[in-house]
């Protein structure tokens, strides 16, 4: 070790000697240890609040920064999760009348399909005409 550095920890002091009784005399007196000045409890006990605060003072820092990044982050997620919302609004919409469109065309299929009505979807989208009708071309007689 070092000559200059300081001893790590204080001496404790030694007690004194106990002498042996001697029979038929008192009781020995019990030693007394010496008692450290008030100020270096105190000063110890302070040191330990101290540490205490401080340590009571990182936990709230640390704790005030997490409630920070959870404000930023609902900050930022509410606005995005709204325009979400309302996209999805929009497509609810748009799948609504697609649905209906749909339905629309599957039963004007299933009703092309009757063999009653292919005839009568034949003569208004083609030009072919039944037998039994005959055409009428109307002229002007100026």
């Amino acid at each position: 070790m070092n000559a200059l550095a300081a001893p790590l920890a204080p001496p404790r002091p030694q007690p004194k000697p106990v002498r042996p009784r001697k029979s038929g005399s008192s009781p020995a007196p019990i030693p007394k240890t010496r008692r450290k000045p008030r100020n270096a409890h105190s000063a110890r006990k302070l040191d330990r609040h101290t540490a205490r605060g401080l340590e009571d003072l990182i936990g709230l820092g640390v704790n005030t920064l997490f409630i920070g990044a959870g404000i930023y982050t609902l900050a930022t997620l509410i606005p995005h999760q709204l325009a979400q919302h309302a996209k999805l609004s929009a497509l609810r919409a748009e799948v609504e009348t697609t649905q209906q469109r749909v339905q629309r065309l599957e039963q004007a299929y299933v009703n092309s399909q009757i063999p009653e009505n292919q005839r009568r979807i034949v003569e208004e989208q083609g030009h072919l005409i039944s037998a039994k009708k005959q055409r009428i071309i109307w002229t002007s007689s100026h």
